[in-house]
């Protein structure tokens, strides 16, 4: 990395460092919640063009969805 990098790094380590320490204390750490392929292929499919005409009558006017393309 570059020198101006790294400085600015430790220059806000001192600083961002402690205060995300506090609030991890105070709000609790968060959780990333990851899809595996599948998971993701049936969230895909469910907003779907496809998925959103086979539940017509539940679609609001101007929703689209995500094309198959």
């Amino acid at each position: 990395m570059a020198p101006i990098v790294q400085t600015l790094m430790w220059i806000t380590w001192l600083i961002s460092y402690p205060i995300g320490k506090i609030l991890d204390k105070i709000l609790g750490e968060h959780k990333f919640q990851r899809y595996d392929n599948d998971q993701l292929k049936k969230l895909v499919l469910l907003h779907s063009v496809k998925a959103l005409q086979e539940v017509e009558d539940h679609i609001p006017e101007g929703i689209n969805g995500i094309s198959e393309e």
